[in-house]
């Protein structure tokens, strides 16, 4: 039996609870195919205010959530940090050792270690407060994007979970990893190449599903309204 779950028909669209249209008793099952728009943003309310520091004045500028290419981000950076008029800041790329930096024509400091909800770990900085000097650069690469997705998914037999959704137990969990492929707009397709059966020592009454995307670092991710579908085949026990 092949199930079709598109994920506008749940209240989350990235991580949501799936019932099956009537309970299943199945020995093994596997994901078939699915289909992921790539509408992910790198900008985004977790992570899109820099707070900073000059003489006794701090203040947050907040970037604008969207996807970015590195030097956008970089240019956007910049005219926000201008913006609060504390001082005169320049942010650059370097494509020899893929860092930003980020510099002032007066002393101040980057706290990024006070506040979190800030992009470090996108522009190659710690979470940590920079202090004390007119110019910073990340010790780290520039990571404009994750490098994959992941679909986490757990079975739910006669209404009870089988096991912990982030548990190792292969034969209750999958999950699978999706190259993000495409451009920002266009759609990420995967098929059962990259998918296994998942088989149990004994028959399984299944009664609901649960789907979870999240980012290469097991972060939630949000499709900013866009839709995804995942076909999965289970293989009834009659």
């Amino acid at each position: 039996m092949l199930i079709y779950i598109h994920s506008r028909d749940y209240s989350f669209a990235t991580d949501f609870r799936a019932k099956l249209p009537g309970l299943i008793t199945t020995k093994r099952f596997k994901v078939r195919q699915v289909y992921i728009p790539n509408t992910i943003y790198n900008i985004t309310s977790a992570n899109y205010k820099i707070y900073i520091t000059v003489g006794v004045t701090t203040t947050s500028v907040t970037l604008v959530p969207g996807n970015y290419s590195i030097d956008d981000l970089v240019s956007h950076i910049q005219t926000k940090l201008n913006a609060a008029a504390l001082a005169t800041f320049t942010v650059t790329y370097s494509r020899i050792t893929a860092k930003v930096t980020i510099a002032a024509d007066a002393t101040f400091s980057l706290l990024l270690g006070t506040y979190t909800d800030n992009p470090a770990s996108i522009i190659g900085f710690e979470q940590v407060n920079y202090t004390g000097d007119t110019t910073y650069t990340g010790p780290n690469v520039f990571n404009i994007s994750s490098q994959f997705l992941q679909l986490k998914s757990a079975i739910l037999t006669n209404g009870a979970m089988s096991s912990n959704f982030y548990g190792n137990d292969p034969s209750s969990n999958i999950t699978m990893s999706i190259p993000i492929s495409s451009l920002f707009g266009g759609l990420m397709y995967l098929d059962d190449s990259l998918s296994q059966w998942v088989t149990y020592p004994t028959n399984k009454q299944i009664t609901s599903f649960d789907l979870k995307l999240t980012d290469e670092y097991n972060s939630a991710i949000s499709l900013n309204g866009r839709n995804f579908t995942v076909i999965i085949e289970f293989d009834e026990t009659k």
